[in-house]
Formats: structure tokens, sequence, C-alpha cells
């Protein structure tokens, strides 16, 4: 317990403070953000609000950004035939290749794989009938799961799955 005036080492936000820097950065996902502006528009230091951001919401503020541009881009793969490309661009990332290793380092994936795998849902939003297509696009902006694999997919159809000789 700490003696009263004595400020907390775990500094947190106050809600109108996580609001306030969510709502910014969830509507600049296209553009580029600087952090040091979202921390003075919640009237704190850059060093104050990374620490402050990281203890509330569970992760850093620029990683937070990024995975929210990683749902953006999960939510056009899936219900659009946009060229990996495009959607790179509509979600803020400078180049396919910088959208591809984010997302890659996020999803465990590359986009392709993921879209190719998200297209084996059926109509009803489940592989087999096993999982839900909120499992793969989760609205939430929390932690997030990755499609199931190839492999996994073919069980739950009901298919032998086959392991490639390579």
């Amino acid at each position: 317990m700490r003696a009263p005036g004595v400020a907390s080492s775990y500094p947190t936000l106050a809600p109108w403070q996580v609001n306030l820097a969510m709502r910014t950065m969830g509507q600049k996902l296209s553009d580029s953000i600087s952090i040091s502006d979202v921390a003075s528009m919640c009237r704190l230091s850059f060093c104050y609000f990374v620490r402050a951001f990281t203890n509330t919401v569970g992760i850093a503020p620029y990683a937070w950004f990024v995975q929210q541009r990683i749902l953006s881009a999960k939510a056009l793969l899936s219900e659009t035939p946009m060229p990996l490309a495009q959607v790179a661009l509509e979600c803020g990332f400078s180049d396919q290749a910088h959208f591809t290793k984010a997302f890659a380092k996020a999803s465990g994936m590359t986009p392709a794989k993921w879209r190719r795998l998200a297209k084996t849902l059926e109509p009803n939003g489940s592989i087999g009938s096993q999982t839900p297509i909120c499992n793969l696009v989760n609205w939430s902006g929390q932690a997030h799961s990755s499609p199931p694999t190839m492999q996994q997919a073919q069980l739950d159809r009901g298919q032998v799955a086959q392991t490639p000789f390579r």
C-alpha cells in the first residue's frame, strides 16, 4: 500500500483518455499517426502516455494501432477481392512488403494465405461447423486468433489430411 500523495509506479489513463486515444488512432488507420500528438491530446508527456496506455490497455499504443490496422486488413481480405497491394494502402501500410511483414508477424501467416483459408469458410461462416467467422476477424479489438491451418480445415470437413512430401 502506498502512502497518500505518493505517485504510483504504474500509471494508468483515465477512461476519457483511453477513449480519446483509441478513437483518435482508430480514425486514422489509413494515415500515419504521431503518438506524441495523441499524448498531447490526452494532456500527457510522450513517455508517461506510453507507460500509462500500456498499463491500462495491456499493449503499447503503436502496437495497438498496428493491431487495429491488421484487423481492418482482415475485414477487407475476407469481404472484398481487393488486391493485396490495395489492401495494404487502404490500411495505412507504405507498401505490400511492409503489410505482408506486419501481417505475418501478427497472424503467423501471410495475408494471401490467410485470405485463401478465410475463403474455405462455408456460407454460414464456419469451416465444417467448427470455426465461426468471428475467430477470423475479431471486431472487438481484443487479441485475435488466426484461421485454422489447411490441415485443420480438412479434418473439420471430415477429409483425410495429406502431408506433402517435399
